[in-house]
């Protein structure tokens, strides 16, 4: 269904949209004119390489779905989307892009694309026959899908041995870390794990103190604990021992190159209960908001630290459960997918995992008939804007 336009409208419609840019009109339609991921991609096909056509058929969608001839509302969500008040301004913004810092490229603000392509490590272990371990499936076989989807078919990266991984052993997984440390080429590294774990007892740690009043010696027993993944067989990988495998020292094809890695798994037996609010605030963007980037430039330091240029993302806090879906999927793993399918083209990675943790700090779920929650965080050493694309 369609609504029948004369050329004033048509005429209106091209001059509207002639400020996005390809990737910007597909962010758009989605955030502003409600369309769906795959009904773009589907009006995408039928205008392909005609950009023009492309926008004034997804306008003519959208008008035909509010049922209504409103061209007027198009200018306030495009407004709405730049978070500008000035058309002049939309025009210079956009063709201003690669000028943003003031008459200097803004390369030096983004780890640099020399090869076009990055390699993903992505491992799913289910427990379905593992003693002590509760089974992940079938979550964890959508949890493979959706990251295959993203990072093989969508990004285009080199999936490691060609496949994504599933059911493996600490070693197993160790041998895996390796082969990505090893690899030359390339502008980028993933790594996705979605498998059981916690914290262990490690060690004890004996402290010995000298009792002042008495003088004798006092021995105090200290239990120290670490961050471990499972492997599918019930075997232990330290959380910092594949991060290791990952730095400047042990890996140095990957140095100064963006790595990422998303760890789908519970860091403690504790459930996020929630706090209940009393309102609801929502986000207001100030109109006198602006953006401004500044360039510094520092000397390069003939050291590197042990690591650096890595963000890690976790799909909840210490001491807390991850959650999961039994038939879609991890809560984290399915926001990452929807997310950055929607936002990689024009936002950087931390700013795409914020809007992640925007979506889990906005789902509820039941553990055993109770309200609960998850929240995701992520941890960076990341020195510039790592774009996908």
């Amino acid at each position: 269904m369609s609504i029948s336009l004369n050329n004033e409208d048509a005429k209106f419609i091209h001059k509207a949209t002639k400020v996005f840019h390809e990737s910007q009109w597909e962010e758009f339609s989605i955030l502003k004119l409600g369309f769906d991921y795959d009904e773009i991609k589907k009006l995408q096909a039928e205008h392909k390489d005609k950009s023009k056509k492309l926008k004034y058929e997804t306008v003519n969608v959208w008008l035909s779905k509010e049922n209504e001839e409103n061209l007027e509302k198009l200018t306030a969500l495009k407004l709405e989307y730049f978070f500008s008040k000035s058309e002049t301004i939309f025009s210079k913004s956009v063709e201003a892009q690669q000028d943003l810092d003031g008459g200097k490229s803004n390369d030096e603000l983004r780890y640099p694309s020399k090869n076009g392509k990055g390699i993903a490590l992505i491992i799913g272990n289910s427990f379905v026959d593992t003693e002590g371990h509760s089974s992940r499936k079938p979550g964890c076989d959508r949890d493979l899908e959706k990251m295959k989807e993203l990072w093989s078919e969508t990004l285009r990266c080199e999936l490691v041995d060609d496949k994504v991984h599933s059911d493996k052993t600490a070693d197993e997984m160790r041998e895996l870390l390796e082969k990505v440390a090893k690899k030359e080429n390339i502008d980028y590294a993933v790594v996705v794990i979605s498998t059981h774990g916690g914290f262990v007892e490690a060690e004890e740690i004996i402290d010995q103190k000298t009792e002042i009043k008495t003088g004798e010696n006092q021995e105090t027993k200290l239990i120290k604990y670490e961050e471990i993944l499972y492997g599918n067989d019930g075997s232990k990988l330290q959380t910092s021992e594949f991060q290791k495998i990952l730095c400047n020292k042990e890996a140095q094809p990957l140095r100064d190159i963006p790595k990422l890695l998303i760890l789908q798994y519970c860091r403690g037996e504790k459930i996020d209960e929630g706090v209940s609010k009393d309102t609801t605030d929502a986000g207001v963007f100030s109109e006198n908001q602006k953006t401004e980037l500044f360039t510094y430039s520092y000397p390069v330091d003939a050291l590197m630290p042990e690591m650096s240029d890595i963000i890690t993302v976790y799909a909840t806090h210490q001491e807390f459960m991850a959650l999961r879906n039994k038939k879609d999927g991890s809560w984290m793993i399915g926001f990452i997918y929807d997310v950055f399918r929607i936002y990689y083209k024009t936002k950087h990675v931390t700013d795409m995992l914020t809007i992640v943790n925007n979506q889990m700090k906005n789902r509820s779920g039941k553990v055993e008939g109770e309200d609960c929650k998850a929240m995701s965080i992520y941890e960076s050493s990341l020195t510039k804007d790592f774009y996908l694309v």
